[in-house]
């Protein structure tokens, strides 16, 4: 499933004001993706994320969505099963026939559970694909 991660500032800073923030942004973003083919858009802890179906163009919600005030910044992202191989794979499958020279690998483990650190993760992603 392909989604965009949603950052936000200044917001998060508003105390106990902070869910009607949270949800007006929300509901700006509903609005300027109205017509595509986003259903659902859902607040995570720090960030909210926009679903997207296959086939909706990323340029297209791009676009909508940065001029959107309140977001500090956003990612495309895709969802992978919690293991190496699986994260290899779709990187992969998200690559398609692009054929690069030199690349970077960053992690952030949203869930600590994980059992590589970032670090780790980042080596063994970049380390498969010399």
């Amino acid at each position: 499933m392909n989604s965009v991660i949603i950052h936000y500032h200044e917001i998060a800073l508003k105390g106990r004001n902070r869910p009607q923030f949270i949800n007006q942004l929300v509901r700006n973003i509903k609005n300027v993706t109205f017509d595509l083919d986003v259903p659902d858009v859902r607040v995570l802890p720090g960030r909210v994320e926009l679903i997207l179906r296959t086939g909706t163009s990323w340029d297209a919600v791009r676009l909508r969505i940065e001029r959107v005030f309140g977001i500090a910044n956003f990612s495309h992202a895709t969802r992978a099963d919690p293991d190496i191989e699986s994260l290899a794979r779709t990187i992969d499958a998200a690559l398609g026939e692009r054929q690069v020279s030199s690349f970077r690998v960053s992690a952030r483990r949203s869930d600590k559970r994980f059992p590589l650190t970032s670090q780790q993760i980042e080596q063994e992603i970049g380390g498969s694909y010399q």
